[in-house]
């Protein structure tokens, strides 16, 4: 990229030299930290996959965030251990679809809670949870935001909680926190 930069340059009438003071082989090298903005941070933006996970037995090692145009998927059947401090933060749809073996969200260990799962924003709209059971959560702050819930639904409509089990709560006020948001809850 330097090089061909330099080159454009260097085929101006203004003589003007190009002394780059990073090495790097691409701006895919470069690492960000998350609380800065970049133009190069929206370069993959609309080529990001939906996230689908389960069935089966997943663990989260990390937080993990869910883009505007991103839809996380939870199948059926998928029991998903959350390390500590770890979180689920969706500003894209979520489709959690328990059914007859349900899906569970709680702790890798028994005696450290794990932060917890935050759905935002309009991008976030018709989400929707189904035969699920969430324990063993806390508290986590993302994106510049405290969510003080275990299961944090912020600034969305046409929600739907649908046989919800939340339970054994961590460190945080509440164990189901929503604002601004419009919905449905059915058996919690």
């Amino acid at each position: 990229l330097f090089k061909i930069f330099e080159n454009n340059l260097n085929k101006t009438k203004l003589k003007i030299r190009f002394n780059p003071t990073l090495n790097f082989e691409s701006y895919n090298d470069i690492i960000f930290n998350n609380n800065t903005l970049h133009i190069w941070s929206k370069r993959n933006e609309y080529f990001d996959k939906n996230i689908i996970l389960g069935p089966g037995s997943v663990e989260i090692k990390e937080n993990l965030i869910i883009k505007k145009n991103q839809k996380l998927t939870i199948n059926d059947g998928t029991t998903i251990l959350m390390w500590p401090n770890t979180s689920i933060l969706s500003e894209g749809k979520v489709e959690i679809l328990g059914d007859k073996a349900g899906v569970i969200i709680t702790r890798k260990f028994k005696d450290k809670s794990w932060g917890n799962f935050s759905i935002i924003g309009k991008h976030s709209s018709s989400s929707f949870i189904k035969n699920t059971k969430i324990n063993g959560g806390s508290i986590s702050g993302l994106k510049n935001i405290i969510f003080s819930g275990m299961l944090s639904i912020f600034w969305n409509n046409n929600i739907l909680l649908e046989n919800v089990e939340l339970s054994n709560n961590k460190i945080g006020d509440d164990t189901l926190h929503i604002t601004k948001s419009s919905g449905r809850i059915n058996n919690l």
